[in-house]
């Protein structure tokens, strides 16, 4: 499934965990357009908190989708607790940007309690979590 925004861009999400839960350390994200729409999310920002009244002020990280393949994927180069998430969806790769068309948003980590290999954060996101190059480009012969 993708999400197709209302009109316009700027559009933010805010996630949160249940209360009681244990917090987690944030370690990598995943953005993905929507596949086959005309206004795949280009750009945005988010910030990672462990409160919503603490995501306010500079974002943790900007991004940018790549424009064939409407991905972007990235370490945060080092833990970071959460509790709070918000991401916003401020261009696309679209002309018109008529609206913003999520494919998925993944975030990555483990349990704050978990033991972490600290070498994970140099890393890209693993295969096996299936959340990476999901969208085959093919180059084609030019005649």
């Amino acid at each position: 499934t993708y999400h197709c925004s209302g009109p316009g861009v700027g559009h933010m999400v805010t996630l949160t965990l249940a209360p009681g839960t244990e917090s987690v350390l944030l370690t990598h994200v995943a953005v993905h357009g929507a596949p086959g729409c005309s206004e795949p999310v280009k750009t945005g920002r988010l910030w990672a908190a462990e409160s919503i009244e603490a995501l306010e002020g500079d974002p943790l990280l900007s991004f940018e989708t790549d424009s064939v393949k409407k991905e972007w994927s990235g370490s945060l180069g080092k833990p970071v607790a959460a509790r709070a998430v918000r991401i916003s969806f401020d261009s696309t790769h679209g002309e018109e940007a008529a609206n913003v068309d999520v494919g998925m948003v993944a975030l990555v980590g483990v349990l704050a309690s978990d033991s972490l290999d600290l070498s994970v954060f140099k890393a890209e996101i693993p295969p096996e979590l299936k959340v990476t190059a999901l969208r085959e480009v093919k180059k084609r012969k030019r005649w």
